[in-house]
């Protein structure tokens, strides 16, 4: 199962924020950072865009696979399918909603002419009131720090968020 941000809003249309002009902005936004270089050959991060995710904005079936969902409708999505190669230190910026996922790598022979694995990091950012802050400043929304010292500064936070991911993603 994907990770999910707690608290998720049950309508699709509150996790983002609309600015004056209609424009959709997601309140949740994904970095994802190239370590090494990211390519087809060693899974870089492919998407489906928006307009052909039936449930991008409309959100997702309850029991219902949302890339079955989205892929289901014909081969002729599969021709969307939108692959990011990235150099190391390419970013690739991504909203909650889309439809993404690594490859399969390509197989690894003997030689040395195969491409090397991928390494990546990715961090998240998000809106207050889409997801409640984990870190907080001195004094900010959400200090729960008796001493005023901000909780970003408790290392062990810090390190079992790191962990967290790398459980999640590893």
């Amino acid at each position: 199962e994907d990770w999910v941000p707690r608290g998720l809003p049950k309508s699709v249309r509150k996790t983002f924020h609309t600015q004056n002009d209609g424009t959709l902005l997601a309140k949740y936004t994904t970095c994802w950072l190239a370590v090494s270089e990211a390519s087809p050959d060693n899974s870089c991060l492919n998407f489906l865009p928006q307009q052909y995710d039936p449930g991008y904005l409309a959100g997702d079936v309850p029991d219902e696979d949302p890339m079955l969902r989205a892929f289901g409708a014909g081969k002729e999505t599969f021709q969307h399918i939108r692959s990011v190669p990235l150099p190391p230190g390419g970013c690739a910026f991504h909203t909650h909603r889309i439809i993404h996922w690594g490859s399969a790598a390509k197989p690894r022979p003997q030689s040395n002419s195969s491409p090397s694995p991928r390494l990546a990091m990715s961090c998240a950012f998000s809106a207050s009131d889409f997801e409640p802050p984990y870190l907080t400043s001195p004094g900010g929304a959400g200090d729960k720090s008796q001493s005023g010292r901000a909780l970003i500064s408790k290392l062990d936070l810090r390190l079992s968020l790191a962990r967290a991911q790398e459980l999640n993603y590893g």
